[in-house]
């Protein structure tokens, strides 16, 4: 059985679309957009990049790109009720759909049912944004 963590996640700078995701009071990660009204940003973890960039409005999917060897490509769709499915490389599923429509929880579910990560959002907080 493994040990869940909490990760918080952070508005870095007020008016900008920038987070940080701290572990154990440690910053871990950060996403950043280039602007606010923009469908570009970059997530880093650990030194290394990816390139996120959404597109679409009637077919939405994301697209992720590594800045770093090996260079992957992965698409992500979106389905009509806000779903999200990625297919990794060693055919494993995710799918992340919402939990909870009044407490704004989601999760990520492997292609078994089981729930592989929770996350719930702080919509009315300024700084601290969800965990």
């Amino acid at each position: 059985m493994t040990t869940s963590k909490e990760i918080i996640v952070s508005r870095i700078r007020k008016g900008k679309r920038q987070f940080s995701f701290d572990l154990g009071g440690k910053s871990t990660a950060s996403l950043i957009y280039q602007n606010m009204f923009c469908t570009k940003a970059v997530a880093s973890i650990n030194g290394l990049q990816w390139k996120i960039e959404r597109k679409g409005f009637w077919k939405r999917q994301m697209t992720v790109t590594a800045q770093q060897s090996p260079y992957t490509k992965t698409n992500i769709t979106f389905g009509w009720s806000h779903k999200m499915s990625v297919h990794t490389e060693d055919n494993n599923a995710y799918e992340f759909r919402p939990l909870s429509f009044w407490q704004r929880c989601w999760g990520w579910f492997d292609s078994g049912g089981q729930k592989v990560i929770e996350m719930k959002s702080h919509r009315l907080s300024g700084k601290r944004r969800g965990v």
